[in-house]
């Protein structure tokens, strides 16, 4: 699939399997003939966990995408504010 593809985009974060996976997913690419930083890793679902976050930057994640709820300002404010803290 690598031969097609332009990233990889799995959906339900689990760090311990996602982190094992992206050097595969780059080692594939190599085997294939691509440059394996051709392409983007974006994971999706992931809580704002500091150390989780760090995990997935450190094993090659290029894009972090959390989940926000939809909800009232009261709601959802704080929220975006707890995931602001662990991007800084």
């Amino acid at each position: 699939m690598v031969e097609f593809c332009d990233g990889w985009m799995p959906i339900g974060f689990r760090a311990p399997g996602i982190v094992a996976k992206i050097p595969v997913l780059r080692e594939a690419a190599a085997k294939a003939g691509r440059d394996p930083e051709s392409l983007s890793v974006s994971i999706c679902g992931v809580k704002p966990d500091r150390a989780a976050v760090d995990q997935l930057a450190g094993a090659g994640a290029d894009r972090i995408v959390f989940m926000v709820p939809s909800g009232t300002g009261d709601k959802v404010l704080p929220l975006l504010d707890a995931y602001a803290a662990v991007t800084r």
